[in-house]
């Protein structure tokens, strides 16, 4: 889908709409758009232009005044029809700052129900990469033998969120290369949305800083712990699944991008074709570590491709849309 973003001025979106400068300098400029509910209605005013309308589903942004910004697509050869992204340490070098904000935490539960071990960042990442902080505190309770209550959970996983997301807000970084491969996707037309396992104020905090979350709208960005009405964690698939839902999208029209196992997993249980992301791990953690989550994203999640680089994105798409 070949996106057209077309700013107009009018009370309401039920009028009709006549494009207004700048023009896209790919689409032709004798073109009137009449929108009404779910969909506008695209057609030439031009005699040396086919005068047959197009449905085009559409989204609708407001700005100040009366003003707003019609987002539409026009129909293209694009197989897939959505990109779902993970977020954490996959646009955003974000886990291992998660991680040091969580780890003391984990270490006060521990030593509040005299548990004598204790994690640092890079051990914590090792058991729980890829986990939300609730189900972390669920796979610490079977670990170490111990149980907590319910408010306990609730009110250490509020702690975990206001630290991670205070310190995400401060300095998180992109992965590298993600903003002009996802400046690529949006010229080619592909509609993109984020699907995390992470709480979503934690996630819009991280694209906030990295300047990410102009590629995408709220509702766009999917929690596994925050969006749906019983919290999950990947590898549940429930979060691709509700995600599709919203999307108006099956599963099998979709890729997604990841760069854990357990978010790998969730992917592959949705029935979602998968890139696997490996770059970070050369970055963090150096070349043996890259090929190891190689092997075992090809192997037991059974991505489709791997990407050691995102420079890659755009011949991984193809790969995938290859094989649709």
């Amino acid at each position: 889908m070949r996106p057209i973003i077309i700013p107009a001025f009018a009370p309401a979106a039920t009028q009709n709409l006549a494009w207004v400068s700048p023009f896209p300098s790919s689409f032709p400029l004798h073109h009137r758009v009449s929108c009404s509910n779910n969909f506008c209605i695209l057609s030439s005013t031009s005699s040396s232009l086919s005068p047959r309308p197009i449905a085009l589903p559409h989204s609708l942004t407001l700005a100040n005044d009366f003003a707003f910004t019609l987002i539409a697509t026009m129909s293209s050869n694009n197989k897939v029809k959505y990109i779902l992204l993970d977020c954490d340490n996959t646009l955003c070098q974000s886990e291992r700052l998660a991680f040091e904000a969580c780890a003391e935490l984990t270490n006060e539960v521990l030593k509040k129900h005299d548990i004598p071990d204790r994690y640092d960042v890079d051990s914590l990442l090792e058991d729980f990469v890829g986990h939300n902080f609730r189900n972390m505190l669920i796979g610490l309770q079977k670990k170490h033998n111990f149980t907590m209550t319910a408010d306990e959970v609730d009110e250490y996983v509020a702690m975990e969120l206001g630290k991670v997301t205070q310190k995400l807000s401060e300095k998180c970084v992109e992965c590298p290369g993600v903003t002009e491969q996802l400046e690529w996707a949006r010229k080619q037309g592909y509609p993109m949305a984020v699907v995390s396992t992470s709480a979503k104020p934690r996630v819009i905090a991280s694209l906030k800083k990295t300047n990410l979350m102009r590629f995408f709208t709220d509702e766009k960005v999917f929690s596994a712990a925050s969006s749906m009405p019983k919290p999950s964690s990947k590898p549940d698939p429930a979060i691709y699944l509700w995600a599709c839902d919203k999307l108006g999208v099956k599963p099998e029209e979709c890729l997604t991008v990841e760069d854990s196992k357990s978010g790998a997993t969730a992917g592959m249980r949705a029935g979602i074709p998968l890139i696997g992301y490996v770059g970070i791990y050369k970055l963090e953690e150096g070349a043996a570590k890259e090929k190891q989550m190689a092997e075992t994203l090809t192997e037991v999640t059974k991505a489709e491709v791997i990407m050691y680089d995102w420079k890659e994105f755009p011949e991984c798409v193809k790969k995938i849309e290859a094989k649709l």
